[in-house]
């Protein structure tokens, strides 16, 4: 496929460093070696935080959440939406933290007041 070695380097490291940077920025994980995943406390943390200053990087942290699989976090990430009942909140920590942990799909109108 490629004459040289050299070429193959040259005509795959733009697509690598695509990758990465889509991982990072859409998915809110680093790919980079030598880093160490955070913890599930670390993580809820983080979430806490976010949702005190309506940041909105709420969305990958719930994701990273989401992707540990772990339901310890069900009751945290539960708090943090009856803390604060913004749809930013609700969604973020609904459907990217909850509904892989739960297999409960999201629904926009589950938590509008009856």
């Amino acid at each position: 496929m490629f004459d040289r070695p050299a070429e193959a380097t040259v005509r795959l490291r733009p697509i690598v460093l695509y990758t990465l940077a889509v991982c990072t920025l859409c998915y809110g994980v680093s790919l980079a070696p030598g880093q160490s995943k955070p913890t599930l406390a670390e993580l809820l943390k983080r979430l806490e935080a976010e949702v005190r200053q309506g940041d909105s990087s709420t969305f990958s942290t719930a994701r990273e959440i989401g992707a540990l699989d772990d339901p310890r976090a069900i009751p945290t990430l539960i708090g943090l939406i009856d803390a604060d009942n913004s749809y930013q909140t609700v969604y973020g920590i609904g459907y990217f933290g909850l509904e892989p942990l739960t297999g409960v799909r999201y629904d926009d109108l589950s938590h509008v007041p009856c």
